[in-house]
């Protein structure tokens, strides 16, 4: 009785001592690592891994998205206290009460409510990406973003301009101005060749084989850290030629291919705006006038006049073939038309050219879309 008196008092005296639950998680909280320490650490990491800086810069806005939204409706919140029930409530947010464009500095509002299913899913690949590196470098128990599900989105709608749209946003552009002229060359390069907006913007005169042809988008320019090298149409190439001379006024240091009025480098934000108002003086109607609209257009056009899978894989810079799946299954319809016609075409003596494209079906498939382009250009 004696030793089991003398335990109860050493158990009561061991309960005393002990820290509350309460007192343990004060205690954990005050030697965490903050949200933005966590998420600068998580930088550092993906740099040193060699992420894109687009890639980077995507991390960064999306983050700030997430604790602006977590300093309006859980103020104080720590990063070991975010958990699934409040990252879905975030993702319901986006999708059902976040006002488009509401945090952009420049874009116009539109009182839009809701962002897309693409958009909302590009926000939570972010969340996984950081929440389970953060659970990797033992910053949280478990990341809280594991068990988020991806929004359904319709795999099968890509926004692409059909034939007799594609004339429309080049006729409307003022090409007397240096602005407009620059505007008209990026278009057309973007249609020749099927680049990402970001891709384009970092090419140099010296990316520019103008006796072969072609440009090569840098490695580390490039989304998937790999060079490659696509080839442009000659009307393509003299348009390049000409707005090199004109970039000269900017001095001996301008050697990229793309300046604002002001003689800096192009960004994919400085485009934007011009590139609404092109589409709003060309009144399209049912599909955006947006860059990846124009790498779109390039791809199905691409596979709609014949063109080989595997090289439009390589030239638009994808690491397998599920995105080029879906142009190949979404133009289906009209490459027996394409095929049929081309072949007629051939056979009959008559160019390819009464057909809108020509170059398509040549040796290497170069300068796809030079025939929209020429028709402006004469």
């Amino acid at each position: 009785m004696d030793k089991r008196r003398d335990k109860t008092v050493v158990k009561r005296e061991r309960t005393r001592r002990a820290l509350t639950v309460e007192q343990q998680q004060q205690i954990q909280d005050a030697v965490a690592t903050s949200s933005e320490q966590a998420m600068q650490e998580f930088l550092t990491a993906k740099i040193s891994e060699r992420s894109s800086d687009r890639t980077i810069k995507d991390y960064r806005r999306h983050f700030r998205y997430l604790m602006n939204w977590l300093d309006s409706k859980h103020p104080g919140i720590k990063l070991t206290q975010i958990t699934p029930a409040i990252l879905r409530e975030y993702v319901t947010w986006m999708s059902t009460e976040k006002e488009k464009y509401d945090d952009h500095p420049r874009r116009i509002k539109r009182s839009i409510i809701g962002l897309s299913p693409v958009t909302v899913n590009v926000r939570i690949r972010t969340m996984k990406a950081f929440f389970n590196w953060c659970e990797r470098e033992g910053h949280v128990a478990k990341s809280p973003a594991k068990d988020i599900k991806l929004q359904k989105t319709d795999e099968d709608h890509i926004s692409a301009f059909q034939e007799r749209q594609v004339r429309t946003p080049l006729s409307v552009v003022d090409r007397s101005s240096f602005a407009g002229f620059r505007d008209y060359v990026i278009m057309v390069t973007l249609l020749d060749t099927g680049l990402r907006i970001s891709e384009l913007f970092s090419l140099k005169v010296d990316d520019v084989d103008f006796e072969q042809l072609t440009l090569t988008v840098p490695w580390e320019k490039a989304k998937t850290w790999k060079d490659r090298t696509v080839p442009i149409s000659k009307q393509t190439a003299r348009l390049l030629v000409e707005l090199v001379r004109e970039n000269k006024d900017f001095g001996p240091q301008a050697n990229y291919l793309f300046y604002s009025s002001y003689g800096h480098p192009m960004t994919g934000d400085t485009f934007d705006e011009r590139r609404r108002t092109y589409g709003k003086q060309a009144g399209i109607e049912g599909v955006r006038v947006s860059a990846h609209t124009f790498r779109h257009t390039f791809a199905l056009h691409w596979i709609k006049a014949g063109g080989d899978p595997f090289s439009l894989q390589k030239m638009l810079g994808h690491t397998d073939m599920s995105m080029v799946r879906r142009y190949v299954r979404l133009s289906d319809t009209d490459v027996k038309d394409k095929h049929t016609s081309f072949h007629s075409c051939r056979n009959s003596g008559r160019s390819v050219r009464s057909h809108g494209i020509y170059y398509a079906l040549d040796r290497n498939l170069s300068g796809l879309f030079a025939a929209y382009a020429k028709c402006l250009v004469a």
